[in-house]
């Protein structure tokens, strides 16, 4: 590690939606760190020297991406990692208009829109499966049903145009 790195610690990370907040807190001191919005990932340094443990909160409700934490050997005497799996509904609210498809996820303010050329006639059908190739299987001849349901682990959305 380079000399400046020494004691300290880095995060490796992004945020695709926006800039971030975070709470680091080490050695019974708390600090706030913004992490600016990008694309690709970058190193982070976090101020901290010589802690034995230290505990990252996040402030914001846009996503964060860690990648690494570069960690040099005076700076952390115990790395001990928590994540906690939220699980998120994969099934988004539809709205639907003419040849026009918005999908909203309650999780996330993101939403993401299909738009047809309005010359088209379309049918739509949804796999509601972690895997698709399951119920795509199983069901590859059925004409009539727009619903396709499995483990209803994740969301898939066809829209067959003719």
């Amino acid at each position: 590690l380079p000399k400046e790195w020494e004691g300290k610690v880095f995060l490796r990370l992004r945020t695709l939606q926006g800039a971030v907040n975070i709470e680091v807190q080490a050695n019974n001191q708390s600090t706030t760190y913004t992490i600016p919005q990008s694309n690709d990932f970058f190193v982070f340094p976090l101020e901290i020297l010589n802690s034995e443990n230290i505990t990252i909160i996040s402030l914001s409700q846009v996503s964060l991406e860690i990648d690494a934490v570069i960690v040099s050997k005076d700076s952390v005497k115990t790395i001990e990692s928590n994540f906690y799996l939220e699980n998120l509904n994969p099934v988004p609210i539809i709205e639907e208009q003419e040849n026009l498809f918005i999908l909203k996820y309650e999780n996330t303010d993101l939403w993401y829109g299909v738009a047809l050329n309005p010359d088209f006639k379309y049918r739509r059908r949804e796999f509601l499966a972690r895997y698709i190739e399951h119920p795509m299987k199983y069901n590859v001849n059925e004409h009539v049903k727009t619903v396709f349901e499995d483990d209803n682990g994740g969301y898939y959305l066809s829209v067959l145009c003719f």
